[in-house]
């Protein structure tokens, strides 16, 4: 069963066309999930593993050019992990407990505390900062809060 928090979401995204049959949300297996967690020798928080089973393979037409997808979600905090290293501003290491699960342009990503509960806080790192900022309260406020600035943008869009 969905969480009230994601039905809310998709309901959102739903109707303002993110979801259609040209581009529609694509969840994961309970095994791939499984496999995610055994792979990455972590415990993912039950929000998480909710939009993974939801839209973790495509979000349809949201989250258009970032990489957050099951497939790409392996790599993301090996990757953000060198750009880390490779920042000389930056005095911040990610922790065993942290995932990334979503980057944008290979310079900035979010990712929260496995560790700290079902809907943990999400921090945010970009290039040049010297450590991380809590973005968000929580992963389910984090993808209430894109989804609704996407959703603004798109109605922008088509006033134009």
């Amino acid at each position: 069963m969905t969480r009230q928090f994601l039905k809310h979401i998709i309901d959102k995204l739903r109707a303002a066309g993110f979801d259609n049959k040209l581009s529609p949300f694509v969840g994961c297996t309970n095994s791939e999930i499984e496999s995610l967690e055994r792979e990455l020798q972590i415990n993912l928080p039950g929000a998480y593993k909710e939009f993974l089973s939801v839209m973790g393979k495509s979000c349809g037409d949201f989250l258009l050019g970032y990489d957050y997808t099951y497939q790409t979600v392996f790599g993301l905090t090996r990757e953000s992990q060198s750009l880390i290293a490779e920042d000389s501003s930056c005095d911040f290491r990610l922790a065993a407990t942290d995932f990334v699960f979503i980057s944008s342009q290979g310079s900035q990503f979010l990712f929260f505390d496995t560790g700290s509960g079902d809907d943990p806080p999400v921090q945010i790192f970009m290039e040049g900062l010297e450590k991380p900022k809590q973005k968000y309260d929580s992963f389910s406020h984090c993808l209430e809060q894109l989804a609704d600035s996407q959703i603004q943008s798109a109605k922008e869009r088509e006033r134009v």
